[in-house]
Order: structure tokens, then C-alpha cells, then sequence
């Protein structure tokens, strides 16, 4: 798609790039703390979530062979907590109240529409996944990998959590809907249950173990899983990562398209 220059200006030709994208970032950052039932919901369900599923499946956990539970299960709290969030909700609000097409009289660098925002919720999201990860530790979880592992975890279940994040960031802009977008959300579902996130892949039904094949969520839980509980597998950690990237990479050129679209 060919772009006007008055619409989207290069990347690499706009000096304010990073300077817009980080203070987009900051208003967002500054209008989550301001909004603690925005924020507090992504801190604490997680958090519950992940601790009720430890009490529930403790007395199954030998069944299948698993020592640590807390640590079996950290991945799956992990990238729970990663898509908690706005997911797209602040874009949809700015363009309600008419704030978007207020940015769009200005001179700031399109681009920094959607990274400014992308850049927040990174933020969010890492934060979120440590706060999972410290609570998985102070229960008993033991990473094999170390701190580096620890760190590997929580970038991961980030990028998971931008991915996800993209795909409402493109509806955002596409249908400029709240409900549209809040609807996004329902997309976690059948990606979480679809995958071994509740046990090992070879312990779940035929056909369920054929969609957890094709699901990109298996193979980064599988991933994380490696790190935490084993080491560092490099075909198992490759293919989480590949699937990570292609979902990133398809996400964020939705995003990309939309914002395109939007600004035109």
C-alpha cells in the first residue's frame, strides 16, 4: 500500500519519532495510574486465578509425574497475567472523545499513535507477568534456569501479552468500537484451553491434542515449561520463539494496517 507522506512519514526520516513515542507512552502510563479499576483487575485476578489453580490440581499433579507444581503452572499464570490489560481500550476512548483526530492536527509522528500505546502496555505487561512470577516463587516454584530463566519468563509472557495486545490495538483503530474491542478478549480463551496449559500435551484427549499442535500458545508454554523446569532446550525454546515472533509479526502489521487506515 502506497502511503502519502502526509499520512504516514518514514520511520527513519522523522528525527520525533522516539521523542513522541515516549511521551504518548508516558500520558498512557500516567492515565492507568490515575484509573487504579483499569489497573488493579490486571494485578490481582491473575494472581488469584493462578493460586486457585495450585490448590486445585494439587492432588493430580503426581498422577502425571510433576514435582514442582507452582513452577508447571508458572507459564500458564504468566501469560494469563499478560492479557489482562487495555488490549486497545484508551485508543477506543481517545477516538470516542475526539482526542485522536485532535492528535491528528498536530505534527506528531503517526507512527508514535501506535507505539506510544504499545510501549505502555509493554510496561503493564512485564509487570504484570513479574508480579505472577514473584508469587509462583514466594509459594515454592524452582526455576532451573536461575534468574536468567526468571527474566526469560517474564519477557516472554510480555511478548505473548503484545501480540494479543496488537490484535485489539487493529480493532480499536479499524472499528473505533468499544465493544468491538472489548470483545478481543474472548479470543484468549479457546488459545488457552486449545493448549497444554493445565497439563502435559501427551496426557490430553486425541482431537485436543491435534488443535494443540496448531496452536501458536502450546509451543510458548512448552517453551517456558523448558526454562522453568528443565534448561535450556534449544529446539523447544526455538520453536516458542518462532511462534511468539509469527504472532507478533501478524499482530503488529494488523496494528500497523489500522492505524494506517484510520489516519488516512
Amino acid at each position: 500500500m502506497a502511503l502519502a507522506s502526509s499520512q504516514i512519514r518514514p520511520v527513519n526520516a522523522t528525527p520525533g519519532l522516539l521523542a513522541a513515542t515516549l511521551l504518548i507512552a508516558r500520558r498512557e502510563i500516567r492515565a492507568l495510574l490515575r484509573s487504579p479499576d483499569e489497573l488493579i483487575p490486571g494485578l490481582v485476578i491473575p494472581v488469584v486465578v493462578f493460586l486457585v489453580i495450585l490448590g486445585q490440581l494439587d492432588g493430580f499433579a503426581t498422577s502425571f509425574g510433576i514435582d514442582d507444581l507452582a513452577a508447571f503452572m508458572l507459564p500458564t499464570g504468566v501469560l494469563l497475567a499478560a492479557v489482562f490489560g487495555s488490549a486497545g481500550q484508551r485508543i477506543v476512548a481517545d477516538i470516542e472523545a475526539g482526542y485522536f483526530s485532535k492528535l491528528l492536527t498536530t505534527p506528531v509522528n503517526r507512527w508514535a499513535l501506535l507505539l506510544g500505546p504499545l510501549l505502555a502496555d509493554l510496561i503493564r505487561l512485564l509487570l504484570q507477568a513479574l508480579l505472577v512470577l514473584l508469587v509462583a516463587l514466594a509459594v515454592g516454584a524452582r526455576i532451573e534456569t536461575g534468574v536468567a530463566g526468571a527474566a526469560a519468563l517474564v519477557i516472554l509472557g510480555a511478548l505473548w501479552g503484545l501480540a494479543f495486545t496488537g490484535i485489539g490495538f487493529a480493532v480499536a483503530l479499524r472499528t473505533g468500537s468499544s465493544a468491538a474491542t472489548q470483545s478481543v478478549a474472548f479470543l484468549w480463551v479457546p488459545f488457552l484451553y486449545l493448549a497444554p496449559a493445565f497439563s502435559p500435551r501427551d496426557s490430553m484427549a486425541g482431537w485436543l491434542e491435534a488443535v494443540a499442535i496448531v496452536n501458536p500458545i502450546t509451543y510458548v508454554i512448552e517453551a517456558m515449561r523448558e526454562i522453568a523446569l528443565d534448561g535450556w532446550d534449544a529446539p523447544v525454546i526455538f520453536a516458542g520463539l518462532l511462534a511468539l515472533a509469527l504472532m507478533c509479526v501478524l499482530s503488529l502489521t494488523l496494528a500497523f494496517r489500522a492505524l494506517v487506515g484510520r489516519v488516512r
